[in-house]
């Protein structure tokens, strides 16, 4: 399955009458577990930006089948105080990666 195929499946578990857009929802549900039929549990492991943070927005979503395969994918958009969140982005599959950063203090 490619990233338009799960973007439509996590689009079409959301009715769209109750939230401003499906992306919505997923912001507001992070870290919790849904499972979408025809495509495994999916949980918001990462969701960055908003108000107070900048203009720039993403959310990483996991996605297990259920078969226990796992997979990331991440979508992008940009927040204004003025129009709130657009998740103008396409979804697209993303890798884990660990990196080590040095801050002084």
């Amino acid at each position: 399955m490619n990233a338009r195929e799960v973007e439509q499946f996590l689009k079409d578990h959301v009715d769209e009458d109750e939230y401003y857009n499906a992306w919505s929802f997923w912001d507001y549900g992070a870290n919790e577990v849904e499972d979408v039929p025809g495509l495994g549990a999916v949980e918001v492991i990462d969701n960055v930006g908003g108000e107070g943070q900048g203009d720039h927005v993403h959310l990483v979503f996991k996605v297990t089948s259920p078969k226990g395969g796992v997979r990331h994918f991440k979508i992008d958009g940009y927040y204004s105080s003025y129009e709130g969140t657009d998740w103008d982005g396409v979804l697209y599959e993303v890798e884990p990666r660990e990196k080590t950063v040095t801050v002084y203090e």
